[in-house]
């Protein structure tokens, strides 16, 4: 199925084929205003033994002097468009701007069928239709390079004549307005096909310039590579002779490097049997840290950045917090307002000092678990790296146990001493009991 809807263009096309087309339309239209200005005055001047006598002469002269400037209007504005920047903004200003004259000068036209219709003269109304018939016709060409300006120019030139024909409901001037709608409808599918082939012709045009360019461009790039290659062929040439003048001695040279890549083999074969013993002792040595770092019966963990980038089992199990909490939840949050101060004052230091400053070993302080149960901890901290950044090793102890035997061991301390004070009290008492 013919597809009848135009083309778009491709993108990089838009802009040139908006301005070329604007520039033929005003190119084109120069010969087209002076024929119309030239067509006025004619068509006024035959229509007048029909219409020049009574009140229709004022008419006449009206229509005329209006065609006429209309006309010199629209040579003016060419000539102002050739003067201007064709810039793109420029361009759409122009093209609906000509849009609006040939509108303009359509209605001028197509007014002729009421403002001088000869209605005593068949012949003249005949004479006005084929006028204004070779109007739209010899419009066409320089219009349709912008289907929206032919379309402006001819439906008003031809659609007044059309309707009058149809509004006198005769037979012979219905036949006239059906004649001239078919031949509108007509010249504009024509019209149509010209703005399709003139555009095709364009992007053609513009694709062929954009071809011998990119040949230009390709023939340069050909040239710099001839020059590259023979640049290339004549160090080519001047390696030759260098490799020729050293050719005797490469045997020699072959073996003396054979003898010393077989050294390299041999000592690379003791350099790696040496690294796989040190590997599986690395091995070993990882396996035993991680079994003595899970395995113990302390929390231990690497502080770094506020968080713990690495802990054991008994951390965890602890503190009652998951391996992605530990990284997540500062340590600070997990103490205790009262042992904050310290923990903050310490980790402070630590930053500053750029890891010198640590935790003294066996601080005592109180952390919260994820049950918001206390447990009492005794922390060492030294300053290590790691990834290359300073960190603090830290070791914690649970001493709740220690610190709940502490607790009642006082409260066992100060029963005693009560008991101690309320017996000096009831001796000193009795020896007084006693004198009395």
């Amino acid at each position: 199925m013919r597809n009848w809807m135009p083309s778009p263009p491709k993108p990089k096309y838009a802009e040139q084929l908006l301005i070329e087309q604007v520039n033929q339309l005003y190119a084109q239209s120069h010969i087209a205003s002076l024929g119309s200005g030239a067509a006025a005055v004619l068509t006024g001047f035959f229509l007048w033994p029909a219409v020049g006598q009574g009140g229709m002469a004022a008419w006449w002269v009206a229509w005329v002097a209006a065609a006429v400037i209309g006309t010199i209007s629209r040579h003016f504005f060419i000539i102002r468009y050739r003067q201007s920047a064709k810039t793109i903004d420029n361009v759409l200003k122009w093209k609906k701007l000509f849009i609006a004259l040939v509108f303009l000068s359509g209605s001028i036209w197509g007014s002729a069928a009421f403002v001088i219709f000869p209605g005593s003269s068949f012949t003249h109304q005949i004479f006005l239709s084929f006028i204004l018939a070779g109007m739209v016709a010899g419009a066409m060409p320089p219009f349709s390079v912008v289907l929206t300006a032919f379309l402006a120019y001819a439906i008003p030139t031809l659609f007044p004549a059309i309707l009058l024909f149809f509004l006198t409901q005769m037979p012979v001037h219905t036949a006239m307005g059906t004649m001239l709608f078919f031949y509108l409808c007509f010249m504009g599918l024509c019209g149509y096909q010209f703005f399709n082939r003139t555009r095709a012709i364009l992007i053609l045009k513009f694709k062929n310039l954009d071809l011998i360019h990119h040949l230009e461009a390709e023939k340069l790039r050909t040239d710099a590579v001839n020059n590259h290659l023979q640049d290339e062929v004549t160090e080519r040439k001047r390696i030759e002779e260098i490799l020729k003048r050293h050719r005797e001695n490469l045997e020699a040279m072959v073996d003396e490097r054979t003898s010393a890549l077989q050294k390299s083999n041999i000592d690379l074969k003791n350099e790696i049997a040496e690294r796989e013993k040190t590997q599986q002792a690395l091995k070993e040595s990882e396996e035993k840290y991680r079994l003595l770092v899970e395995n113990a019966s302390d929390a231990i963990f690497i502080y770094q950045d506020g968080v713990s980038k690495f802990h054991n089992n008994r951390t965890e199990s602890l503190l009652g917090f998951s391996t992605r909490e530990l990284q997540e939840i500062p340590f600070v949050d997990l103490c205790r307002i009262t042992d904050r101060q310290l923990i903050d004052d310490r980790l402070k230091r630590h930053a500053e000092n750029r890891g010198r400053e640590t935790i003294p070993s066996g601080s005592v302080i109180k952390l919260v678990n994820k049950g918001q149960k206390d447990v009492w901890v005794q922390i060492s901290a030294v300053p290590v790296l790691w990834n290359k950044a300073p960190a603090l090793l830290c070791f914690i102890r649970d001493i709740t146990q220690q610190k709940h035997l502490e607790n009642q061991l006082l409260q066992a301390q100060k029963i005693e001493a009560i008991g101690t004070m309320a017996a000096g009290i009831a001796h000193d008492f009795n020896n007084i009991m006693s004198g009395i």
